[in-house]
């Protein structure tokens, strides 16, 4: 068996820097860090407040690569969550920055953050880069 010189694992109770609350019990997302990969899993709960739903606070700085090439994205599965007129859900962690964005994408045109909606859950799966 190889013996992995830089594995970490642990938990992260998540803050948001806008007005939205994470409910508690639905606050704390895990981490796996193997070398300067990051994987990260759990379900949110937007509690109180509007304005974009992100998650300010990962784990460790998001790669800055150029290009955006450091981008991590992954899944977001909302439910009970109201996305407007989306047609799909996602995340991007933000280059150079510890921020997760939770997004709308709507078919043939931009995509958008998800707004604050009290009682609305989601799971996340993301994996990134990191320096």
């Amino acid at each position: 068996s190889a013996l992995l010189d830089d594995y970490e694992e642990g938990v992260f109770t998540v803050t948001n820097s806008g007005s939205v609350n994470w409910a508690s019990g639905y606050d704390i997302l895990q981490y796996i860090k193997i070398g300067n990969m990051v994987f990260i899993s759990g379900e949110v709960e937007c509690d109180t407040g509007s304005g974009s739903a992100r998650i300010t606070n990962l784990p460790f700085t998001v790669a800055d690569l150029g290009e955006t090439a450091g981008t991590g994205v992954g899944a977001f599965f909302a439910h009970e969550w109201d996305s407007g007129s989306g047609v799909g859900t996602g995340c991007k962690a933000t280059e150079g920055t510890t921020t997760l964005e939770l997004l709308v994408m709507r078919d043939n045109n931009s995509m958008w953050e998800m707004q604050g909606d009290n009682g609305a859950k989601g799971h996340i799966s993301l994996m990134y880069r990191t320096t």
